[in-house]
């Protein structure tokens, strides 16, 4: 009898250094999951970071995972044995949209645990697939949440030798914040108001913020309010890039015109399968790409590294960001990640 390959997801709770706040809630713990898949004596490895945003919490991510396991399992000899696997797992997602809608997290986690076990049992990097080989990677911002003002300076600190502050706004006192980053600290800024404003607020909101050296502002409003978003790009002619707003790839279509470039995140799009199309869609549309991240180990920091190369802008200070990771993957130099080398995402275990 064939072996069958086997799905294990296990807890993998992370904990951030400071408080995480953005302009709709605040949190530490971050119960995100471990996906591995084995098979002929490898392991792949993949994350689940759920978002209550999308609404996913890691109980609904187990059971997202366990249902696109029923479809995904039975496929896993011809993943493997493929000399390029996209086609195979193309296949997959189109499988996972008739069996679960959405659950963005939990595909992400399978899909990212199908390329390391691909990769391991060709012992090749699946750089070269996903991004030609190159090792070209932009700088990441680093984010200062919203926080307590007494850990500001500590928090500017740790984000030493970045070429990029992320501020998110949206809370209480943005203004004096960045006031008072600027008296520490001169890097450029990208402001993430996480939706907070709506229309013309969201204008009158900024007005007071774009002058401390802001250059990206990143979704202001709510996901379907694309006349705001549109008001912000042509009140400030500072590039608007959409997040909650390009949710799937339809989204990124009708976000065509209103802002100048969309948030890729595996999470949300459901793997760097899926995130390669919307990569390229986007650059069919003439959007420019900024791939981010939520709060993640460097197992899903790792996979979107590899398609780093693609993008103009990088927001992968997931796992900087935690007060210890688990996993060892992506190394940093100057503000710019170095690809891991190892077969499939090249991460392991801390140990």
């Amino acid at each position: 009898m064939a072996e069958k390959a086997q799905l294990t997801v296990e807890a993998l709770p992370l904990r951030t250094r400071h408080v995480f706040g953005l302009s709709r809630g605040a949190e530490q713990v971050f119960e995100n999951l471990e996906v591995r898949i084995q098979y002929q004596g490898l392991v792949g490895l993949g994350e689940i970071a759920p978002s209550a945003y999308y609404g996913e919490r890691a109980a609904i991510s187990r059971e997202g995972a366990r249902i696109f396991w029923e479809v995904a399992e039975g496929r896993v000899p011809a993943i493997v044995q493929a000399d390029d696997p996209t086609s195979e797992l193309i296949a997959l997602q189109k499988a996972w949209d008739s069996a679960l809608r959405r659950n963005g997290a939990a595909r992400a986690g399978l899909d990212m645990a199908l390329w390391d076990l691909w990769g391991k049992a060709k012992g090749r990097s699946v750089n070269p697939l996903w991004s030609g080989g190159s090792l070209n990677c932009p700088g990441t911002s680093y984010t200062i949440a919203i926080g307590l003002p007494e850990t500001l300076p500590s928090r500017l600190e740790a984000s030493r030798g970045f070429e990029f502050l992320k501020v998110k706004v949206g809370g209480p006192g943005d203004a004096e914040t960045l006031r008072e980053i600027r008296k520490l600290d001169s890097r450029p800024i990208r402001v993430d108001a996480n939706c907070a404003w709506r229309g013309r607020e969201a204008v009158e909101q900024l007005r007071p913020l774009v002058g401390f050296g802001i250059e990206m502002i990143e979704q202001p409003c709510p996901p379907r309010d694309l006349e705001g978003l549109d008001a912000v790009r042509r009140e400030f002619g500072i590039p608007v890039f959409a997040d909650e707003s390009a949710e799937t790839l339809e989204d990124v279509d009708a976000v065509q015109g209103r802002v100048d470039g969309i948030n890729v995140k595996l999470v949300k799009c459901g793997g760097p399968t899926a995130a390669r199309q919307y990569i390229q869609r986007a650059q069919e549309l003439g959007l420019q790409v900024m791939l981010g991240c939520m709060i993640e180990s460097s197992v899903a920091i790792a996979a979107a590294v590899h398609l780093a190369p693609l993008a103009g802008r990088i927001d992968l200070d997931g796992s900087l960001l935690l007060d210890k990771d688990p996993f060892v993957g992506v190394e940093w130099l100057d503000g710019r990640p170095r690809l891991p080398q190892g077969p499939g995402l090249g991460v392991i275990g801390r140990g």
